[in-house]
């Protein structure tokens, strides 16, 4: 299998998880009228893996696992600005204003077996999500002057300077990070950002086993 194969194997196994665990769990609540499951390419690629509706709003739902730090469970979250494909500068995910995410559902996974090639959704143990809104994280980047025109500047220096790891910033909670070629050829730069500051921002905080989802309190 090639790295690509690997990744979406253990996506489809974590996706099958939350659709048992935790979209239907809410769906029976009453959460949502809906959930529907996206295995479109096309749809995939808007930014959608589930559409989630209520009485009156519809939910864009991209999920962002941390699947290469399974059992890791780390204090933060990347968010992709850039990569580069054949050596061409490709714009991140958080960046595209293209696609249709309305919602982010980042998952720091647990489960018995870190083994992406064979790994199932019986494996997933506990898996941490929070479900934040891409215009509320968006708005409140803004308010601190971390605009798209901004971290698309500071993507353009961090090439431009050819710079790798971590870097600092002055923003409380938020670094950039720039992955070398050797450890990932697409060698992204990413915006992290703190949990702490993630759970400032989240619609809904969960843990998600086996049994079922219990609801983490998030800040009003």
């Amino acid at each position: 299998m090639t790295q690509r194969e690997i990744d979406m194997h253990a996506e489809q196994a974590l996706a099958k998880f939350l659709d048992v665990h935790l979209y239907r769990e809410l769906l029976n609540e009453g959460n949502f009228i809906s959930f529907q499951r996206i295995t479109s390419i096309a749809q995939q690629k808007q930014g959608i893996d589930v559409i989630a509706k209520t009485d009156n709003s519809v939910a864009y739902i991209d999920e962002k696992a941390q699947l290469h730090y399974i059992n890791k469970t780390l204090p933060t979250f990347a968010f992709e600005l850039e990569f580069l494909l054949d050596g061409r500068a490709i714009e991140g995910w958080f960046l595209n204003d293209n696609l249709k995410t309305t919602h982010y559902l980042l998952l720091w996974p647990n489960a018995r077996t870190t083994d992406l090639s064979r790994i199932s959704s019986e494996d997933f143990t506990r898996v941490e999500g929070m479900m934040i809104s891409k215009a509320k994280m968006k708005r409140y980047l803004e308010d601190m002057g971390i605009t798209i025109p901004f971290l698309q500047e500071i993507t353009r220096i961090l090439r431009q300077r050819k710079l790798t790891g971590s870097q600092k910033t002055a923003f409380d909670g938020i670094k950039f990070f720039v992955s070398p070629s050797s450890a990932y050829s697409e060698n992204p730069v990413n915006m992290v950002i703190s949990k702490r500051v993630l759970m400032r921002l989240a619609d809904a905080h969960y843990t998600i086993t086996q049994e079922g989802f219990s609801r983490i309190p998030i800040d009003s």
